[in-house]
């Protein structure tokens, strides 16, 4: 599935992200812009913290949308308005060979990790034998847990 909001629905936490780094402060219909936890309000916004050393320090972040954006989607080669620059969202009850399945090849292609059943390093997503099942001969998204964006 690709899209620009996504919201994480597991268990009883629902936490909503963008493709832009805000967490929390994305409204993701029915439940609106806020983490949830049991219903109830644990989060308003948040964001991503990066760090690193080039010749100095540096810090870089983001909080609720409205205060401060440091980052957009996409990456250096194919810019912010580029099509791929979406959340690829994967369940494990995805149909096999699905449509995020295929969405995916797109997620690897900017540097996604997937499982490679044939052992070509190249992520094609088909069902070989026609069975309509996933065996481990044929290529799957590398999905952790439940639910990977």
């Amino acid at each position: 599935m690709l899209v620009n909001n996504i919201g994480f629905f597991i268990n009883k936490i629902n936490l909503p992200i963008n493709n832009r780094g805000v967490i929390a402060e994305v409204d993701v219909p029915p439940y609106g812009s806020s983490g949830l936890f049991d219903e109830a309000n644990f989060l308003f916004s948040s964001g991503f913290l990066l760090s690193g050393y080039d010749d100095s320090l540096w810090v870089n972040g983001v909080a609720s949308f409205n205060l401060v954006e440091d980052y957009i989607p996409g990456t250096i080669q194919i810019g912010s308005g580029d099509s791929r620059s979406s959340l690829y969202k994967l369940r494990e009850d995805d149909p096999a060979f699905g449509q995020s399945w295929q969405d995916w090849i797109d997620a690897v292609e900017l540097g996604a990790a997937f499982y490679d059943g044939d052992g070509d390093g190249i992520y094609n997503p088909v069902d070989l034998n026609g069975n309509n099942l996933w065996d481990p001969n044929e290529d799957k998204p590398d999905l952790i847990g439940d639910e990977s964006v």
